[in-house]
């Protein structure tokens, strides 16, 4: 095996190497022990932090998914049943009777 680069205080986006962790991935890197700027530990091989491939222990993606769900309307209490088909919502809505709503849908649905 050919000796391993020492990546000791070596930064990549958010993560500082900190040691090698003594495990390689199944590529045949050292996989080394990184502190985020977070506060949260994550384990990065080598070949990533060589490459500034690997940014942060996951709480970039974390910070990106919270700003673009924010901006994402929120159907689940929509009063739509989106289980329904476009048929069977048209017939709830011009259906003030329970009894008649339900033969209707027998009829649509051909049971």
């Amino acid at each position: 095996m050919p000796k391993t680069k020492d990546l000791t205080n070596r930064r990549s986006g958010k993560l500082l190497a900190i040691k090698p962790t003594g495990m390689r991935n199944t590529h045949g890197n050292v996989m080394w022990l990184c502190k985020c700027d977070c506060g949260n530990t994550a384990c990065v091989s080598a070949e990533l932090l060589n490459n500034k491939a690997a940014k942060s222990c996951g709480c970039i993606n974390k910070e990106r998914r919270k700003i673009k769900n924010a901006f994402k309307p929120d159907f689940r209490n929509h009063s739509t049943n989106y289980s329904e088909s476009k048929s069977e919502r048209e017939i709830n809505s011009r259906c003030d009777n329970d009894e008649a709503y339900s033969e209707i849908l027998k009829y649509v649905q051909g049971k």
